[in-house]
């Protein structure tokens, strides 16, 4: 069986390290031909894997690299250290942490969860002597990057072929006329042609595709062995985005498709973000400050564009139903997503204008996560509050930290979890009544709120603060609550944190 080790990355063990592994890896991604989507996953894996190591492995290793290949037509990753082996891994890689019923001081065992959830055939192999390395193997998929070869060269084809089958799916072509015809019908991911051929050479051909709406934003790269000043120039004003000489390396040939695809993509991607700023603010996490016989107070910080928090809520004068949503990605694609999910969980609630059930709420969140091809591709989690007269609310939540009861005791969370949306069909969910005494308020947030800090013991000390902060603004208004929340919470994380982060305050509204 056949492998090819197309890309290795290594950095150091440390967190600026773990930053610079994932601006590698996310590189060399582009050349996969693997949903954005996907990669967005990939991504997540590595840098909770990677970060763990930095956190977690004593003694420390000295490397950390990342590892790219295709084997049978299938994309695989390899993390790869020499610290100490992972303990327990398979336990730790149970997915039973993301139900909602774990700390909120949990360690990276829930990342290793989510890991699990996304890539179920993870493996990991500890060292079997001080020779040998740790790694972690993870199987990402098929690719689906077309690449179109033209070159009336027989033999030359050939070899072009040779040197990109194991990574792209590739078109080969002696006859660029055929091509034209062909790439019309079904434009590649991208475009190498030789110059001079007969019938109709290279620029020729660029000229067409570029003419096309169907091929016109099709990255191109010429091949060609001349060196006349003259052919080069003609071949920059048709806008091509590369110019190889022969003789090419295998080497020179897939770093110049990587560049390329790189670049289109990251094209592509600033675009995306102009659009991405509209979503992010039809997002943005808000609630009325009166909800039914209930008072609200809602705060939220961005971390980055992708993924994101939402609410959702509807209410009449003596009941509310507010539905609390993590979205977990990158990108803009992983965004889209959130858009998504927003749309469907605010048309759920404004057509059961009186069902108020969380754990029929939270069993059809996660049926459609389940039933919908394109949503599988994104993970969430949930909790849906219904808030009725007198105090009395009920709760369920799916995958998501279980809310926060504030009293004169302190702050207490409540016993309540559920498994992760779309992980299974019919999923079955338990809802929790209780009702709030007066003084008594709710406390509603996403797991960025409390793993703002990088260390484990960082952490614990952003929780106790933040629990501090909750208990010590019992008695104060619920915004000036929600703002000492999340004032303590920049003291640590600073004001661009690693990952969303929202808090949501209920109260019931005296009666008087």
């Amino acid at each position: 069986m056949i492998r090819s080790n197309l890309q290795t990355f290594e950095v150091p063990p440390t967190l600026e390290g773990v930053r610079e592994l994932r601006r590698k890896v996310s590189m060399g991604l582009g050349c996969t031909g693997l949903s954005e989507a996907r990669q967005g996953q990939i991504l997540v894996a590595v840098s909770e894997l990677a970060t763990n190591l930095v956190q977690h492995s004593r003694p420390m290793p000295d490397w950390i690299r990342v590892r790219l290949s295709r084997e049978r037509g299938k994309w695989g990753l390899e993390i790869i250290d020499n610290g100490a082996p992972l303990q327990n891994w398979r336990e730790r890689l149970s997915t039973a942490d993301i139900d909602g019923e774990c700390n909120l001081a949990r360690d990276h065992g829930r990342g290793l969860a989510l890991v699990a959830a996304m890539f179920p055939d993870a493996l990991y192999e500890p060292r079997p002597s001080a020779r040998d390395f740790n790694r972690w193997r993870l199987s990402l998929g098929e690719s689906s990057v077309s690449v179109a070869l033209i070159d009336d060269d027989v033999a030359q084809l050939r070899v072009m072929t040779a040197y990109l089958s194991d990574a792209y799916q590739v078109m080969p072509f002696s006859q660029p006329v055929v091509a034209m015809e062909q790439l019309r019908r079904a434009p590649p991911d991208l475009v190498l042609a030789d110059i001079h051929m007969p019938g109709m050479d290279g620029l020729e051909l660029r000229r067409r595709l570029a003419d096309d709406p169907a091929t016109e934003l099709v990255p191109f790269i010429f091949m060609t062995e001349t060196r006349d000043e003259m052919v080069r120039e003609q071949a920059d004003l048709l806008g091509i985005d590369d110019f190889l000489l022969k003789p090419i390396r295998r080497r020179q040939l897939i770093a110049a498709i990587q560049r390329t695809l790189y670049r289109s993509r990251s094209v592509r991607a600033r675009l995306g973000h102009r659009i991405d700023a509209a979503i992010t603010e039809a997002l943005k996490p808000k609630l009325p400050q009166e909800l039914g016989c209930w008072q609200a107070a809602v705060r939220s910080v961005a971390a980055e564009a992708g993924g994101g928090d939402f609410i959702s809520f509807t209410s009449s004068a003596d009941h509310a139903c507010v539905v609390l949503v993590d979205v977990m990605g990158h990108g803009v694609a992983a965004k889209f997503f959130a858009h998504a999910h927003a749309g469907y969980v605010g048309g759920l609630l404004h057509s059961r204008p009186n069902a108020w059930d969380p754990a029929q709420l939270c069993r059809a969140i996660s049926q459609r996560v389940f039933e919908d091809k394109l949503n599988q591709y994104s993970l969430l989690t949930c909790v849906v509050v219904h808030l009725a007269p007198s105090g009395w609310v009920e709760i369920a939540c799916a995958g998501h930290p279980a809310p926060l009861l504030l009293d004169a005791d302190g702050a207490h969370q409540l016993d309540i979890g559920g498994v992760l949306p779309g992980l299974q069909s019919e999923s079955v969910y338990d809802t929790l009544s209780l009702k709030l005494q007066a003084g008594e308020r709710l406390l509603l947030f996403t797991d960025g709120l409390f793993e703002g800090a990088v260390s484990g013991p960082g952490r614990k000390v952003l929780e106790q603060d933040l629990l501090a902060a909750a208990c010590d603004g019992l008695g104060a208004p619920l915004a000036a609550q929600a703002d000492a929340l999340m004032a303590t919470f920049f003291a640590v994380a600073g004001e661009t944190p690693r990952d969303d982060a929202t808090v949501i305050i209920l109260a019931p509204l005296d009666p008087s």
